[in-house]
């Protein structure tokens, strides 16, 4: 298998991360999926040991290694030290404090951060450490315009565990880090922490932020103090779909027009190991999770939705199982169920591209280490179709009363229709689907590829069946469609004027 070059649209998260030991492994399995943009935390509470004191090393060392290979970085700021916020996850100690030492909020040159303001200090520190042309740019000489340019602003800050103060405090907790980071690099990004919380939850998470950004006289002034919004979503297709779509609508209302990342996207195994392939079918560990065939179709279709909606850059997670939603240092040997009985944890959340090494910090008992799964072919597959081409949506339609979802896009460059094709039920259907020219190839979700011929003005193709449904909130609907098939054709410009 070929590395494949690197997209600015496909994203890993965790090909490498601050917490791992040095290992040039995993930017060789990196180098398999075209990933352009790696995802992880800057972790605040192991940077500032102390009051003022700021340890750097181990994210000195990531940034660097990943500048030199080229891989772009999304940084996520977050979790305050404890001597500046009681659980490290509520608003740190001086965020309401003037941002500036003049006692203004009002970025200029020749100004200072206010030193009470900790959190104006850190989110400082970060930025001109590793910004292009800054501390660490100059000491190690990278080229024009190296360095991280995209900051994420928390992580899922509308799920408790990570974030356990008041949308209002999320949002000075936004306006300190755009402003401070705009003073110092103007052309930087700032990223909404990436949204958990689905359309129809209570809290209504991102609204509720949307309304105090608005109550803000500034908010104008300051791109209503962010560039970008994450957006996350785990094991059901049409999450993705919802979730994209009421990040829109939610914008839309004020007007607004921002890109979408969808930055943090899943879905774990049950039938390989850490999962917990010895359980029977229907049983509460397979909730959530899929086999290894379900989590490759599932790429294929989360993408789909991803491009279709108009979502700027597609990431994964993850590129190895490593420690998955368990605590570092989960461990267990490979069994059977009687054994797993006997032992806690017996089994645990199986995310990766790839299956972890004997090295690993959990999960090392796979009998094939480090070895990729199926879903890395899908991956693949993904970024040569929408990594590198220009492309157009021609139409969507999923209809969740239709047997089949289809997307259809066109490639100006090279003149082709692109349609991604999956049956939504749980029967084998068979569609026609009308002729352009005479011939197209036809693609399966693993890259393999055939030539099929038209009939009578159409191609007769048959998709195979859904098969997950193990989404407990959704009983009886499949959360994954079957595999997908995708179907390219050439197509004469002026058919599509």
């Amino acid at each position: 298998m070929e590395p494949l070059p690197p997209s600015d649209r496909m994203g890993i998260n965790f090909i490498n991360s601050a917490q791992h030991e040095p290992d040039g492994a995993r930017y060789e399995a990196a180098a398999l999926t075209g990933a352009g943009w790696d995802r992880w935390p800057v972790y605040w509470s192991s940077v500032e040991v102390e009051p003022d004191v700021f340890e750097w090393g181990e994210y000195d060392r990531l940034v660097s290694e990943e500048i030199e290979r080229g891989i772009n970085i999304e940084a996520i700021l977050m979790v305050a030290p404890r001597f500046y916020s009681v659980s490290g996850i509520t608003l740190p100690t001086g965020t309401r404090e003037p941002i500036f030492s003049d006692g203004t909020d009002e970025p200029g040159p020749d100004k200072e951060i206010n030193p009470e303001n900790r959190w104006a200090v850190f989110v400082s520190r970060a930025v001109e450490r590793y910004m292009p042309g800054g501390i660490l740019a100059e000491r190690e000489g990278w080229p024009d315009g190296a360095g991280i340019r995209v900051w994420e602003v928390w992580n899922e800050p509308d799920l408790f565990q990570y974030w356990a103060d008041t949308v209002g405090a999320y949002a000075r907790l936004l306006r300190v880090a755009y402003i401070v980071t705009h003073w110092l690099d103007p052309d930087a990004t700032i990223m909404i922490g990436g949204l958990a919380t689905r359309p129809g939850d209570t809290s209504d998470w991102f609204r509720t932020l949307l309304i105090f950004l608005a109550s803000d006289p500034n908010r104008d002034r300051f791109n209503w103090y962010f560039d970008a919004v994450g957006v996350h979503s785990y094991f059901d297709i049409r999450d993705t779909r919802d979730s994209i779509a009421y990040v829109q609508r939610a914008l839309a209302y004020y007007g607004l027009d921002k890109p979408i990342w969808l930055n943090e996207n899943g879905v774990a195994v049950w039938d390989d190991y850490p999962g917990p392939f010895w359980t029977r079918q229907g049983t509460y560990p397979m909730h959530y999770k899929a086999t290894q065939e379900e989590q490759a179709a599932y790429i294929i279709q989360t993408a789909t939705y991803s491009f279709a909606l108009g979502a700027d850059v597609f990431f994964y997670f993850q590129l190895y199982d490593d420690c998955g939603d368990s605590p570092a240092g989960t461990d267990f040997p490979l069994h059977e169920g009687e054994l797993c009985e006997e032992l806690d944890p017996c089994w645990g959340n199986a995310y990766g591209l790839f299956r972890n090494p004997e090295n690993s910090l959990c999960f090392t008992h796979h009998p094939e280490p480090g070895t990729p799964r199926p879903a890395l072919r899908a991956y693949r597959l993904i970024s040569r179709l929408f990594g590198h081409v220009e492309f157009e949506v021609l139409s969507a339609d999923d209809d969740p009363r239709a047997q089949v979802a289809r997307f259809a896009f066109y490639r100006p460059d090279t003149s082709q229709r692109v349609l991604v094709m999956w049956n939504q039920t749980g029967g084998e259907v068979t569609i026609d689907v009308p002729t352009i020219g005479s011939t197209a190839e036809l693609i399966d979700m693993y890259g393999e590829s055939v030539t099929i011929h038209g009939e009578n003005g159409a191609y007769t193709i048959t998709l195979e069946p859904a098969t997950n449904l193990n989404n407990p909130d959704h009983p009886g609907r499949y959360a994954i469609g079957g595999p997908p098939l995708i179907l390219i054709e050439r197509v004469p410009p002026t058919v599509l004027q």
